[in-house]
Parts: C-alpha cells; sequence; structure tokens
C-alpha cells in the first residue's frame, strides 16, 4: 500500500487528481491510500511519511513552492510532483528535486508520464519514516528500526548503530501504522521488535542485534512466534 498525499485547495482539481491514481491502480495492480490536504499549513503540521506527493503551488498560506522547500531540509528522497498553472515556477522545481509538472487541468494522459517516474523512484528507495523529536525531524529506513517502546506518552524508537535510543511523543498504535507492511512483530502491550533483527530467540524474551533482552508477554506469544516463523522461516 503506498500512501499517496495531495495538497490541494481546490476541491475539484483534488478530486481528479485522485481518480487518475485510482486509474493508475487499476491498471497496474497498485494499492494507493489516498489523503486530500487543502492547504500547506495542514502538510507542515502533519508531518508524516508519504510514498508520493502531488503539490499545488497557489496555495493559501504557506505556497506550495516553500512547503516543498521545507520538506527537502528534512526528506531529500520522496517523490514530489508539483501540480499547477504556475508554470514560471517550472525552473524552481528543480531546486526542490521536484520530479515533474502536471499542467491544470489535470487529465490522466499528462499525469501517467510523471506518475510513473514517481513509482520507479517509490521502488528503489528504502521505505523511510519521519520521527520528531525534540531537536528537530528525522529520516530513518524503516530497516534500521531495531525495536520500539511506548512509555507514558512517549515512543522510544531504538535504531540500528545509534547509542540512545530517539523519542517521539506518540502512541504503539501510531508506530504500528508508521511500519506498516513491515517486518514488525508485537511481543507485548508496550513494544514491538524488527524480526529481522532479531538475533536469538529465548524462552520467553527476544535477544535483539542492539543488545536488548526484550520480554515476550504470555499473551501476544502465540501470535508473535507465528508471525516471525511467517517473516523468517519456521522457528520453532
Amino acid at each position: 500500500m503506498h500512501r499517496v498525499l495531495i495538497v490541494e485547495d481546490n476541491r475539484e482539481e483534488a478530486e481528479a487528481l485522485r481518480r487518475c491514481i485510482e486509474r493508475y491502480g487499476q491498471l497496474n495492480a497498485e494499492q494507493f491510500d489516498v489523503t486530500i490536504m487543502r492547504s500547506a499549513v495542514d502538510y507542515v503540521a502533519e508531518g508524516g511519511a508519504w510514498s508520493i506527493v502531488f503539490m499545488d503551488i497557489d496555495l493559501p498560506g504557506i505556497n506550495g513552492m516553500e512547503a516543498a522547500e521545507l520538506l527537502r531540509t528534512y526528506d531529500p528522497v520522496t517523490p514530489l510532483i508539483f501540480v499547477t498553472n504556475l508554470a514560471q515556477y517550472a525552473v524552481r522545481g528543480y531546486e526542490v528535486d521536484a520530479l515533474g509538472f502536471i499542467v491544470k487541468p489535470v487529465s490522466y494522459n499528462s499525469f501517467r508520464i510523471p506518475m510513473d517516474k514517481a513509482m520507479r523512484a517509490v521502488r528503489q528507495r528504502v521505505l523511510s519514516l519521519l520521527i520528531k523529536t525534540q531537536d528537530g525531524i528525522r529520516l530513518v529506513p524503516q530497516t534500521d528500526v531495531v525495536w520500539v517502546e511506548i512509555s507514558g506518552h512517549y515512543l522510544s524508537w531504538h535504531i540500528a548503530g545509534e547509542k540512545d535510543p530517539l523519542n517521539e511523543r506518540g502512541s504503539l498504535a501510531q508506530a504500528a501504522e508508521k511500519l506498516a507492511g513491515g517486518s514488525m512483530v508485537s511481543i507485548s502491550k508496550s513494544v514491538m521488535a524488527n524480526a529481522t533483527h532479531i538475533q536469538a530467540i529465548a524462552r520467553d524474551a527476544l535477544v535483539m542485534t542492539d543488545g536488548a533482552r526484550l520480554a515476550i508477554s504470555r499473551s501476544k506469544k502465540r501470535a508473535a512466534m507465528a508471525q516471525i516463523a511467517a517473516l523468517l522461516g519456521d522457528v520453532r
């Protein structure tokens, strides 16, 4: 499932683009979860990890180009396509590594080529997630997450090769949503572990590649072991 964001204040244009994405998915056997935001302010406040971003430029408040410049300060890889009638911004689009422009009104013929290009980029890059810490936003490959724990209202992300965890306000359900489709396994009410970082499996615990020993709760054990077996092979 690819998470696609449309930032567009014109409802008709946003729906036309959504229909193009749905048609592309049907023709190419791809699944897309499409979110529409009406302003770049909403986009900046939301953050989140997106597979592809379609950005109008002529937006109220922060315009699309300014939002794209902010995006590139912490995320240099997410495919970005401008959808606009402001052709004078074409040159500046290359400054923020935009994959291209779609000129309004959107048609499937004008949409398909930049979408093909964006999907090639999605397939080539390692899926990453955004972690909002007190020091700023970090972009981390999902494969580098060893385990994640919730304590109070804060998530502690334990990242391969890093001594200290990255702490972010949130819930374990939000972490699971970010990591959906990957190799994370819920082993207790407060911990998820990356199956690809399991070094050893003890009777009631997992030993991770960072040396952590994570207890598996009795209520989660059967489901967790079945999921680990499906991801890594039979471990019983």
